[in-house]
């Protein structure tokens, strides 16, 4: 019985550690500054243009909570299920989960993914100004976003597992 016992409680330790998320955010120290002070020109403008007004942190992302959901929040290891649309600060959309609700685990989007969306709990809906060096820099994905682009998402969060 104390075997069985001892076997348990080694299952439930091992079980509880394992469900700790290892995966560490690291933002990027060494950027081009001229850069740099060119996305954060173009957030601010942004954002007057927009009559929006938005927290930032020391990374260089900027944040918009419109609702901050629930007590749920993710952590890079965790699977969200959003709806988002990315856009250009010159209103450009480049892509969109149109309607539906699509799935990812968060360590696995960009980087200004990765520490915004940490924001928001199970329902949460806001906006994310994510600067290049938080994006994809000078290598876009595609050509419909430029190279050093500032992205903007509007996010909507429904399940974090």
């Amino acid at each position: 019985m104390l075997r069985n016992t001892l076997f348990f409680s080694i299952i439930l330790a091992v079980c509880a550690c394992s469900s700790e998320c290892e995966v560490e955010l690291i933002i990027p120290t060494s950027v081009n500054t001229e850069i740099a002070m060119q996305n954060e020109v173009q957030i601010q403008d942004y954002l007057t243009r927009s009559n929006l007004t938005a927290q930032a942190t020391s990374s260089g992302l900027h944040y918009i909570i419109d609702d901050a959901g629930g007590t749920n929040k993710a952590d890079l290891c965790s699977d969200v299920t959003a709806r988002y649309t990315g856009y250009l600060t010159n209103g450009y959309v480049f892509d969109t989960s149109d309607t539906l609700f699509t799935t990812f685990t968060l360590a696995n989007t960009i980087l200004g993914w990765q520490e915004g969306i940490q924001f928001f709990g199970e329902e949460g809906k806001g906006t994310l100004l994510i600067p290049s060096k938080l994006a994809y820099g000078p290598n876009p994905p595609t050509s419909d976003i430029p190279e050093n682009a500032v992205l903007v998402f509007d996010v909507e969060i429904a399940v974090i597992n």
